[in-house]
């Protein structure tokens, strides 16, 4: 029963809730607010993104040293929590314009007091809630944590969720809303704060008791510092045995034995981060819109890893992994962690393909090579035209303002011959000849003085990002105009500066809106149109009609953002058979005194995953993204068989055996130990 627990432990919970709450939220719209907020490429938002991550998980080894000893769990929780929310207000004011000035020191800094934060307190949390219950009563020990680690994922969902609908959906500073986005996660650090500092009085505070950490790099660099010393020794760490238990060096000796293993695991930290930056990166190429459903950020995506935990994690336990073993299928541990990593190799091939399919749709990706180039026409002549070049296999037909998608012919002089209807009174046939350049070229066609001319104009053959429109206003009256355009959501203007006649307005970006334009044309944009506004003239007997035509040069995305569903299923079951099994391995294959630092090592396992990706995307030697996603399948799938091999020389031992025989051969010099055990528990994905 839930209410058998200690009251101290709801504010704990609530306290884990609202932190998860504000560091999901603010890690999913994170690469998005550098590309978009402050222009980077892709490749350095990924390297700094990844670089945040690295630091998160680098940092819990500094907070579990505060905690054990010097501050103890409940202030280093409180006073880095502090830090923490510092963080999140800088973060939060770099994203209003006014203050941010579009340099990158003030996120970096507010990211690493983050960063110092969220990892500080990563260790102590759940320990510290474990601390709050007797040892013995471990029916209460394993409710509290399915309390936590649910709280956690919840926190995780809904963050993921929430956050990118008000970085998408809300608009301010004339863009996305990071200012709010990012807000509500600090809002919610502070409450975080607010809840952990009320339940104070109930708290249960055990005192420093040291850090087995500091123990074990003392007895390690004492023995290295010994190395040449005359004490006998079977094993290089026997040379620390004149200032060290021989208890203590026998549990650092096995615990060595599980890091070993652990060496090859970043790989998959390395794939499985790749979530939050590449993965959202791509979703930000493909189609959102979800029809009667709404439509779908592309940062959203990343809730569907926590989601698809909850759903995977019975489904493994309570099926897949009994039908296994019914089919006597071995699956121990490592078998199973390397069924992971090829899982996760195995979503990144489908990444690649996937990303294959979105580059053959991209107009800038696809531009023709050698000696060909783009071009359209756009017809301001007040006439239906038929234009033919038959060695080109040119054959266009455009009525007034109208102008064709782009098509591919050879660069350089081409002559075409131009047809008028029987209703034009300007010509009936006429040859010109156009000078294509090497870059893609819009053409704006008039007449005059018996003559047809084209005006050049250099077009913008790249899809607009996800929720947006790239437009561009050709003037082809004799007037000059002032053009505005006003959502229909909230009647916002767009206003466009003074153009002169027979002149073209640069390429803007606006938001996917239904945009009134003048003299009371309506057109809906759709979100990753290239878009060309043709305002123009006809003259007719009685008056002049203005004639605003729009024309799409760019078609939207089509590819749908839930064809990334396979690769997030094949990269979650995988970190089901990786990650879970990970810990559990560590923690079965070494003594309880090592916990501690298996957790540390484990964690930096994760940390050099990142760097990893930081390290390729800072050095660009991989120009293409689907090229890149099969690399790292690829060098996934190479450690996957160095881990195979590895797995296959190593044997396992029970903890009781090693205890045992350690207790006969060694024994404990008049009952002295340099060590203090850690808390017995065992953290989740999320907290680790």
């Amino acid at each position: 029963c839930i209410s058998d627990l200690p009251k101290s432990i709801y504010f704990i919970v609530g306290n884990e809730f609202c932190e998860r709450f504000s560091y999901y939220g603010m890690r999913a719209i994170l690469v998005l607010y550098f590309t978009n907020f402050y222009g980077l490429d892709k490749n350095t938002a990924t390297a700094l993104y990844h670089a945040f991550v690295m630091l998160c998980y680098f940092t819990p080894l500094l907070g579990a040293m505060l905690a054990d000893g010097w501050l103890g769990k409940y202030r280093t929780i409180l006073y880095v929590s502090l830090i923490y929310a510092i963080g999140n207000t800088v973060v939060t004011l770099t994203a209003i314009p006014p203050l941010s000035h579009k340099s990158l020191a003030g996120p970096i800094i507010g990211l690493m007091l983050i960063g110092f934060g969220t990892g500080g307190i990563k260790p102590c949390v759940s320990a510290f809630g474990g601390d709050q219950i007797n040892p013995n009563q471990h029916k209460l020990l394993e409710r509290f944590f399915s309390i936590f680690y649910f709280s956690i994922n919840a926190g995780s969902v809904l963050s993921t969720i929430f956050t990118p609908i008000l970085r998408g959906n809300v608009h301010c500073f004339h863009g996305d809303c990071y200012a709010l986005a990012f807000g509500i996660p600090a809002i919610l650090m502070l409450v975080a704060i607010f809840v952990f500092w009320m339940g104070r009085p109930l708290y249960k505070r055990n005192p420093p008791t040291g850090n087995i950490l500091a123990d074990v790099c003392k007895a390690i660099c004492h023995a290295i510092g010994n190395r040449k010393s005359d004490i006998p020794a079977n094993h290089w760490l026997d040379k620390a045995s004149d200032r060290f238990s021989p208890k203590l060096l026998e549990d650092i000796k096995a615990m060595l034995r599980v890091l070993v293993m652990f060496i090859p695991l970043p790989i998959f930290w390395t794939l499985f981060d790749q979530q939050g930056s590449r993965w959202t990166l791509q979703a930000e190429e493909m189609s959102g819109n979800l029809g009667p459903l709404g439509k779908m950020q592309p940062d959203q995506m990343q809730a569907a890893n926590p989601v698809l935990i909850i759903i995977l994690i019975p489904v493994f336990e309570s099926l897949i992994y009994p039908l296994l073993r019914k089919l006597k299928i071995p699956m121990r541990p490592l078998q199973r962690m390397c069924t992971g990593i090829i899982f996760a190799s195995f979503a990144f091939v489908i990444a690649g393909l996937l990303q294959l399919q979105i580059e053959a749709l991209d107009v800038d990706r696809t531009h023709p090579e050698g000696n060909l180039t783009r071009f359209s026409l756009v017809n301001n002549i007040p006439c239906n035209l038929n234009f033919v070049q038959k060695q080109a296999g040119v054959a266009l037909n455009l009525n007034y303002t109208q102008s064709n998608s782009y098509i591919t012919a050879p660069s350089g002089p081409m002559t075409l011959t131009v047809t008028a209807n029987n209703s034009c009174s300007l010509f009936k046939q006429k040859k010109f000849q156009l000078h294509l350049s090497k870059s893609s070229s819009s053409y704006v066609l008039s007449y005059q003085n018996q003559q047809i001319f084209s005006q050049k104009v250099k077009a913008n053959v790249t899809r607009p990002k996800s929720d947006r429109a790239i437009i561009r206003i050709f003037n082809t009256w004799k007037k000059s105009i002032n053009f505005t355009l006003t959502a229909a959501t909230n009647k916002k203007q767009h206003k466009i500066s003074f153009i002169e006649p027979m002149q073209v307005y640069n390429y803007t970006v606006v938001y996917y809106d239904t945009w009134k334009q003048p003299k009371s044309h309506k057109g809906m944009f759709t979100s990753n149109e290239t878009l060309s506004i043709i305002y123009s003239s006809y003259e007719n007997k009685q008056s002049i009609e203005v004639v605003v035509t729009n024309h799409v040069d760019i078609q939207p995305n089509s590819i749908p953002i839930l064809w990334q569903a396979p690769q997030y299923i094949v990269m979650t079951a995988g970190e089901v058979m990786f990650s879970i099994t990970g810990l559990e391995f560590a923690y079965s294959q070494a003594p309880a005194s090592m916990k501690s630092c298996l957790q540390a090592g484990w964690l930096l396992t994760v940390a050099f995953g990142n760097l990893i990706v930081v390290i390729v995307a800072e050095a660009r030697f991989i120009p293409d993204q689907a090229a890149e996603f099969f690399f790292f399948a690829g060098l996934s799938a190479c450690i996957f068989v160095i881990f195979v091999i590895m797995s296959h020389f190593y044997k396992y031992v029970r903890h009781e055996e090693v205890e045992k025989e350690l207790s006969d051969t060694v024994g404990l010099i008049n009952g002295e130990s340099n060590y203090v055990s850690d808390e017995e528990h065992q953290p989740d994905k999320n907290e680790l």
